[in-house]
């Protein structure tokens, strides 16, 4: 080998090694891991092991043989036989995760299979061939074929795995340059390369996950309040107002606050993108009872038993729960009715329930029951998609209650 390959060589493998750290560094602090990231962990550290037996072993083995500590011959065959046996196991490793991980083992069984039957075939022909001659260049670019043609006839043209595949053509390359060129070096940098396009690839998705969370968040945000200032609401409550104008003057301008501050809170919602206190929701949704009270012409009882009050929350979580339980709930009552705010939390969560003593959905209309299942829906996937929380509901024969489970943030 002359000193201007050695010095490519050992430039190649240095880059692979630096890339090689990040990227372990890298993904093991993902944010998010996915069903297939274990093989993409996996497939990295098999890939250091061979980097280090493959290059670095080589040089361990001619100092040892320099020592006449082991035979020369014996060493290097040692040396390539450990360094393809790990960059095939990084092989499968990396074909099942971009073949989608654990929910399709039952379909990568197949290249998996053909992978690890040449990287066995691999050990009986390098030792035959022997140590003057490196046969895994060979075994490596078809093992990497064949997750290539599975990727591309398999996974569909619409997959968005799909166009991996061409990162699988780097290392391809790699093996056929040092087919080509006697004692060139690549296999590493090349598998290096594919493992970087792959992580690109998963922050990239990350990233339009993300911004499609946030577009399907905030529409979600706008036909809540849709759904919170009903047309017929503000005609309800504006009428009472304009009753009181004549009946009870002096009740006007407390109404009119009210409803504006009512107002106020639906629309500062829409805007609202991060959690906000427990106190602020709760006066909205103290706002929302009051106009209620004036427009249903009776008064019903509220109780609140507050064990925790010094939290965060997402916006328009808890009035929805309450106009529910007002208009599905104790609305079922000719007269009175009882509502209940709890909160409470331990070392884990925090939990607010609102309980009614109604009827549920006994009493209400088919057009009622959808529109009540589709304001719960809403709030499930807010609660999901902001803080983790959960929604539970239980319906009994004397009343419902709703509870909102929010774990408590490290």
């Amino acid at each position: 080998m002359n000193g201007g390959l050695l010095l490519f060589n050992t430039s190649a493998s240095l880059l692979s090694a630096v890339l090689l750290v990040f990227l372990i560094l890298a993904s093991f602090g993902r944010t998010r891991e996915t069903d297939s990231a274990g093989y993409f962990h996996t497939g990295l550290l098999f890939l250091m092991l061979a980097l280090f037996l493959g290059e670095a072993g080589e040089c361990l083995t001619a100092d040892f043989c320099s020592r006449k500590l082991i035979d020369r011959e014996y060493s290097l065959l040692l040396s390539k036989l450990a360094s393809g046996i790990f960059v095939s196991m990084s092989n499968i490793a990396f074909s099942i995760y971009i073949c989608g991980g654990a929910d399709k083992k039952g379909t990568v069984k197949l290249p998996v299979a053909l992978i690890a039957i040449l990287a066995i075939l691999y050990i009986p022909v390098q030792i035959v061939f022997g140590a003057g001659m490196d046969i895994y260049p060979v075994f490596g670019a078809f093992q990497l074929f064949i997750s290539f043609i599975y990727v591309i006839f398999s996974l569909g043209a619409e997959n968005r795995r799909l166009w991996l595949g061409a990162a699988v053509l780097l290392p391809i390359s790699m093996h056929v340059l040092e087919i080509v060129i006697p004692y060139l070096r690549l296999t590493a940098f090349g598998m290096t390369l594919m493992y970087q396009i792959a992580y690109m690839n998963y922050q990239v998705q990350t990233e339009n996950e993300l911004m499609q969370r946030d577009i399907e968040l905030a529409d979600t945000k706008v036909r809540l309040l849709m759904q919170q200032i009903s047309p017929h609401f503000i005609f309800n409550s504006l009428q009472v107002i304009q009753g009181l104008c004549d009946d009870e003057p002096e009740k006007v301008k407390p109404a009119i606050a009210h409803f504006s501050e009512y107002l106020r809170g639906n629309l500062e919602s829409l805007t609202a993108n991060e959690l906000i206190p427990f106190k602020r929701e709760l006066e909205h949704t103290g706002e929302y009872i009051k106009l209620e009270q004036l427009s249903d012409g009776r008064e019903f009882e509220v109780e609140y038993r507050l064990g925790a009050e010094d939290f965060m929350m997402p916006p328009l979580i808890l009035q929805p729960i309450v106009e529910n339980a007002i208009r599905y709930g104790i609305g079922t009552h000719s007269k009175g009715g009882r509502i209940v705010v709890e909160t409470e939390e331990d070392a884990y969560q925090i939990v607010i329930r609102v309980s009614d003593d109604g009827q549920g959905d006994d009493h209400s209309t088919e057009k009622q029951k959808n529109r009540q299942s589709v304001g719960l829906k809403n709030i499930k996937g807010r609660l999901q998609a902001q803080c983790g929380g959960r929604l539970i509901i239980d319906k009994r024969e004397d009343g419902t209650t709703v509870s909102v489970l929010m774990p408590k943030k490290k």
